[in-house]
């Protein structure tokens, strides 16, 4: 698990306004799948990442929310924060974390409008920024909880294990252990999705690893 707290939630005017602590799970147990969508090689293939699909994950996440909920309560937090509420990634966050003129125009004036009053700021939270329902009902309503998360959970950019590395008489594995790719002629993957598990951490050094590792293979071969 991991949480990390972020003093500016994004890099327009509303979002330096706003801090985050962002909770995920790093050894996910659920698994997803990826499929080709046409014969073309440009075609985008289909990714479904069937993210809480393990209850493992499912009761984690929930763990972590309450956690979340019980740091708010904090003196600490309380003395320094003015409203604490829960929020997704949702398309129009997405779309308003996108650079351009227009966006830092418009939460320019949004961020404005929030410092000229407190009534108006906690009207615009409530009725533009946040989108979950409230940290109590998160808390207390296991329901409401579980159909949050689901809805609202995306990936960390830490995508792994679709062309796993494992033994030839395994129907899952794609990779062998010189993650040459079985019945494919002079082709080798090395990245992250040959992992035949998740990382437990962020991929950055095992996918530099296993880099060094497979040039290393490819010149001691020659």
């Amino acid at each position: 698990m991991y949480v990390i707290p972020n003093n500016k939630g994004q890099w327009h005017a509303i979002g330096e306004r706003l801090g985050i602590m962002m909770m995920w799970v790093n050894r996910s147990f659920s698994t997803g799948e990826i499929r080709l969508t046409s014969a073309q090689a440009g075609a985008p293939p289909d990714i479904d990442f069937n993210m809480c699909s393990d209850e493992r994950d499912m009761a984690r996440i929930m763990q972590g929310v309450k956690l979340l909920a019980k740091l708010r309560a904090h003196p600490a937090v309380q003395d320094t924060v003015e409203e604490v509420f829960p929020i997704s990634f949702s398309d129009y966050a997405y779309r308003l974390a996108m650079h351009s003129r227009w966006n830092a125009l418009q939460t320019f004036i949004g961020a404005q409008a929030m410092d000229a009053s407190a009534s108006v700021r906690r009207a615009m939270i409530r009725a533009i920024i946040a989108d979950a329902p409230s940290i109590d009902d998160l808390v207390n309503d296991e329901a409401t909880c579980r159909d949050w998360i689901r809805s609202a959970v995306v990936g960390h950019w830490h995508a792994s294990c679709t062309c796993r590395m494992g033994p030839a008489d395994d129907p899952l594995a794609v990779t062998d252990a010189s993650a040459r790719v079985y019945g494919v002629e002079g082709l080798r993957v090395a990245d992250a999705s040959i992992t035949p598990s998740v990382p437990c951490a962020n991929t950055n050094l095992p996918t530099i690893m296993i880099g060094e590792k497979v040039a290393a293979m490819v010149l001691n071969e020659r």
